[in-house]
């Protein structure tokens, strides 16, 4: 276990079991989590890890996957055009979390067109600590969901 590992303790890790040699990998939801509101902005995310099927070789379907935690985030500006049209509504993004912890990619899914921009450019700045799945640093998705809201 390295530093980073035992910094977040067994609190965030969890055991899954690897799909069999051939079998299609799947996917755990972990658990979803408010990041920051405001009176104008609310954010959460809902983090997402593929677990693919095991080796031939591998003797155990086990995996232990230490969960990295959210450490730090920026939130959008609200949109000057949108304020003004008096657009506002929830925005679904999905990020790609690289194995450093990273964003390093952020796809739009729903939500007013005006309001994408700000909501992608926020959540690039964000940082995960990395996740494991048996030692080894994992890429993650994070489903995000940024409500804009008018006074």
């Amino acid at each position: 276990m390295d530093a980073a590992q035992s910094r977040m303790g067994t609190e965030h890790a969890i055991l899954v079991n690897a799909p069999e040699p051939g079998s299609r990998p799947f996917f755990v939801n972990l658990p979803g989590e408010a990041v920051s509101a405001s009176g104008a902005i609310a954010m959460s995310a809902r983090r997402t890890l593929e677990i693919p099927p095991r080796s031939s070789m591998a003797a155990s379907g086990s995996q232990r996957v230490v969960i990295g935690k959210l450490i730090a985030h920026s939130e959008p500006f609200y949109p000057a055009e949108a304020r003004r049209r008096g657009i506002e509504g929830s925005v679904e993004l999905r990020a790609r979390v690289g194995r450093t912890g990273g964003v390093i990619a952020v796809t739009p899914v729903s939500g007013p067109s005006l309001l994408y921009p700000a909501a992608a450019n926020a959540v690039r700045e964000w940082r995960y600590e990395p996740t494991y799945v048996n030692g080894d640093p994992a890429e993650t998705f994070a489903d995000v969901t940024i409500v804009f809201r008018l006074h």
